[in-house]
Formats: C-alpha cells, sequence, structure tokens
C-alpha cells in the first residue's frame, strides 16, 4: 500500500526529524520508484498501526532504480522511569505506619514477655529465701534485687506467713504495672472488647515449705 513519496535529488540524503507518523508496517522499505524523478518510495504492510521514526531515506546514486535499503523503524520509547519511582514513593508511604507498627509491637512483645519473666523468678528467689527462715524485709529485699530491670515504682511485694511454723508455707506475691509503649493497646481493646488498656498487669505468687 502506498503510503507517501519522499523526493530527494542523486547523490542526495534526506534526513527526516523525529515524527510521529502512523506507519502500518514494523519494517519500511525505501527503494527507487519507476518514475525515477518521483524519488524513492516509501512502503509497507498493513500489519499494525504504531508512531514511528523515519530516519534516514537514500536514493539509489546510480539512479538504476534496482538499489533497496531496508531500514526498521523504532517504536517511540517513553521514559516510564519517573512513573515507576511516583509509585514506588506512594507504595513505601502506605507501608511505612504499618512496618513501623509491627516493628514497635514486637518490640512491646518482647519487654512484656522479659517483665513477666524477671516478675516470676523474682517472686520465686522471694519464696526460696522465706522458707529458710528469712525475714519480711530480706525477702522484699530480695525481690527487688533480683528484679533490677523493672520499674520499682511499678511492683507491689506481699509476703504472707514469713516466720511462720515449720511445715507450714510461706508466700510471695509479686505485681507489675507494665505500660505499653506503642498504641497496640487500642487493638488489643477492640479484640478483648475492652479488657485490655494500655497497661498490662503481671501477678506472680510463689509458696515454699518452711523448714
Amino acid at each position: 500500500m502506498l503510503l507517501s513519496r519522499l523526493r530527494v535529488s542523486p547523490r542526495w540524503v534526506l534526513w527526516v526529524s523525529p515524527l510521529r507518523v502512523l506507519w502500518a508496517a514494523s519494517p519500511v522499505l525505501c527503494s527507487q520508484s519507476p518514475d525515477g524523478p518521483q524519488g524513492p518510495l516509501v512502503v509497507g504492510s498493513r500489519a499494525l498501526v504504531a508512531p514511528l521514526f523515519v530516519s534516514l531515506a537514500r536514493q539509489d546514486p546510480e539512479g538504476s532504480g534496482k538499489g533497496i535499503h531496508v531500514f526498521r523503524l523504532k517504536p517511540l520509547k517513553r521514559d516510564n522511569k519517573r512513573g515507576e519511582r511516583g509509585q514506588g514513593l506512594v507504595e513505601f508511604v502506605l507501608v511505612l505506619p504499618i512496618f513501623l507498627l509491627l516493628v514497635f509491637s514486637i518490640m512491646d512483645f518482647g519487654m512484656g514477655f522479659h517483665a513477666w519473666l524477671t516478675v516470676t523468678n523474682s517472686a520465686r528467689e522471694g519464696a526460696r529465701l522465706g522458707a529458710v527462715r528469712g525475714t519480711q524485709a530480706q525477702i522484699v529485699q530480695k525481690v527487688q534485687d533480683t528484679s533490677t530491670s523493672l520499674d520499682k515504682s511499678k511492683m507491689t511485694i506481699t509476703v504472707t506467713n514469713a516466720q511462720g511454723s515449720p511445715g507450714g508455707s510461706v508466700v510471695v506475691d509479686v505485681k507489675y504495672d507494665y505500660s505499653l509503649i506503642t498504641p497496640l493497646d487500642k487493638i488489643l481493646g477492640i479484640v478483648s472488647g475492652g479488657k485490655v488498656g494500655p497497661t498490662l498487669k503481671f501477678d506472680s505468687k510463689a509458696d515454699m515449705r518452711l523448714e
């Protein structure tokens, strides 16, 4: 199918600047038309229509009409890097709060679990001291010395039957209020029906037989 004719003089090269032209083929054949003065003929098939660059058309220098030059026209390349960067930035902004909440929630659970283990261990150490006739003051001091990583102002220590008769039991009760550092309590409050607040209460009791 005849699309257009490019008129050029012999031994001249026609340079066509990048144009958005609708062509009917990916390969384009440039050949000299039989009638000579009309210049090279540009033809193509009906395979597809796309914006193409016409790069170069060269007339047969001998004017014989036998010279055929094949040029493969490349489609326009669009710069999608800027769009990809913008899309990545939007995704990062959307994911960042969730990622930070997840990280701080893991930290909260880790620190809370450590506090619970410390409370349990300190109550056990206090009861062990009470079993060998330690006084109430000594038991309280032992509990505090065992839980140095916790805030003493949030800890409550109760000792029962510290100086009881042999065969009895001494009971050490340690309570601790752990404050969350993330707004995870709001999510847990919804799940638990309001039973979980910004402070987790740990309670550990240990009893041992008096010697």
